[in-house]
């Protein structure tokens, strides 16, 4: 009991020394403890001579210095991108572990002096990441954890895997040689012993998972780069492409702007549109990105890519005949 509560004094010390202004009920909810608990325990830091600043205007609590650890000597951009990272670029969804995350950011942010503190702080109120929408990491705590220590210690997993492409749950052992985030999502890439080649799989479709106590040998010279080669995203078809896609005016620049595929080229026409190519290994990825564009880009090469777009469009299409219903109220859905 005694150590569980000098736990979370530590706790409250190092949050307090962030540098981030927290008010009482931010304070217990982070610490798990009721308001009365929380002002019990700063009562007792400040009979231990661990004294705080309160701000009666914004009901926020901060201390002025570290009284319990060493600064460290950083410069105002140093700090700055280091806070940048653990604030603005640890979106909670990310992580699986994310708690443990943020705890270790706090202690991190405790240790800057108190000037750098400040003035980082006056600068990050100006800044702010926005992520797309992606997979909720936090839910795959166990998953991640066990392929992780499995990736290190090189040992076989089994899982029962509920696979798109087959339609149903699968059963494989793994020899999992690389946890990674790609594409809004966290995966596992490994050589099934199912399918006799390496794989990749996403960890939210796992269904079940266990430590086997065979080990095994990644294949020499895997590299995940080598793996994915020049596939689109992440699903490469064993056929490389070279694709040509024209980009209307209004949407030419806004393509231009981003590396999509490390092999492109952009083609720059008089009147403000574009020819975008690359050598891409696989057609499907490509063609949902070219989807979104709709009737402001065009497949030009290769055939195969044009007629796949063309026949997505034409089925869209259909699904919007002039002046109709939807399909679901047609049904009587909804």
């Amino acid at each position: 009991m005694i150590e569980a509560r000098v736990h979370r004094l530590l706790r409250l010390v190092t949050l307090m020394q962030s540098g981030r202004r927290c008010d009482a009920d931010t304070l217990g909810k982070t610490l798990d403890v009721s308001r009365r608990t929380l002002f019990r325990d700063l009562s007792a830091l400040t009979d231990a001579g661990i004294h705080f600043l309160y701000d009666g205007t914004e009901k926020t609590y901060t201390m002025e210095s570290a009284v319990l650890l060493r600064s460290l000597d950083l410069t105002v951009a140093e700090a700055l991108s280091l806070l940048l990272l653990t604030r603005a670029f640890i979106p909670r969804d990310m992580l699986p572990d994310f708690e443990p995350a943020r705890r270790a950011a706090a202690k991190i942010e405790s240790l800057l002096p108190p000037t750098i503190q400040t003035q980082c702080g006056t600068l990050l109120d100006g800044i702010q990441v926005r992520w797309p929408p992606m997979a909720e990491g936090q839910r795959l705590g166990r998953s991640f954890e066990v392929l992780y220590r499995a990736t290190a210690e090189r040992r076989k997993v089994r899982m029962t895997y509920d696979s798109y492409y087959e339609g149903h749950a699968i059963h494989v052992v793994l020899c999992p040689y690389r946890v990674t985030f790609m594409s809004r999502a966290w995966y596992v890439v490994g050589y099934s012993e199912l399918h006799h080649e390496v794989r990749t799989f996403k960890l939210d479709r796992v269904e079940r998972l266990e430590t086997l106590e065979a080990t095994f040998k990644r294949r020499r010279g895997f590299d995940l780069e080598r793996y994915l080669g020049k596939a689109w995203c992440m699903i490469p078809e064993g056929k490389v492409r070279r694709i040509r896609v024209w980009f209307s005016p209004m949407m030419g620049g806004n393509v231009e702007e981003v590396l999509w595929h490390p092999t492109q080229q952009i083609e720059h026409r008089s009147d403000g549109s574009i020819i975008y190519e690359a050598d891409v290994d696989g057609i499907r990825e490509v063609s949902w990105w070219i989807l979104g564009y709709g009737d402001q880009a065009e497949v030009l090469a290769p055939k195969e890519l044009r007629e796949l777009v063309a026949t997505r469009l034409r089925d869209a299409a259909a699904r919007y005949p002039l002046e109709s219903t939807p399909t679901a109220r047609k049904r009587g859905e909804g």
